[in-house]
């Protein structure tokens, strides 16, 4: 399928972030990391595309979403925000 699809979000943070998608098939769950997402001080919005990671999974039975983070050596804290979460796509 070549409908495009992509995940919108805002967000802001003071460490990188990861975004994936958990693919669950029959007999067992893929996840898959899409993109790191750097960090920012201001709102940003961003459009991740998700097609081409979808369509690696034909016998999928359900999709979901994942955001993920990890302390880099050093740190002690780390902020994520994230706002108005969409899946954008046209037919």
């Amino acid at each position: 399928n070549n409908t495009p699809v992509f995940l919108e979000l805002d967000y802001k943070s003071t460490i990188p972030f990861t975004v994936g998608v958990f693919a669950y098939q029959n007999t067992y769950t893929d996840q898959v990391p899409i993109v790191v997402v750097n960090s920012k001080d201001e709102w940003n919005k961003i459009y991740i595309e998700l097609a081409f990671t979808l369509s690696d999974f034909p016998n999928a039975n359900e999709f979901s979403f994942f955001i993920g983070t990890f302390l880099s050596s050093g740190l002690t804290e780390g902020e994520v925000y994230i706002d108005n979460i969409k899946v954008v796509y046209s037919n």
